[in-house]
């Protein structure tokens, strides 16, 4: 992007908040990598697609698969 490509090298993003909590964003989903004790899971994962705000942890949703 700082080469004035249009499009990203990666499809992949490593953060980290505040608190040194790490996260793993890859196409829509954004995987943390911290328990959620309300969900009773050991990550949190979101849609980012369908939830901006980060207010649905979905870790323990069966997954769904769409061809």
């Amino acid at each position: 992007m700082l080469k004035g490509e249009d499009q990203p090298i990666r499809t992949h993003a490593i953060s980290t908040a505040c608190a040194g909590t790490p996260g793993l964003r890859q196409g829509p989903w954004k995987l943390v990598f911290a328990a959620d004790a309300q969900a009773r899971t050991a990550v949190q994962l979101y849609n980012l697609d369908t939830d901006l705000g980060e207010t649905k942890n979905v870790a323990a949703e069966p997954p769904t698969c769409s061809r």
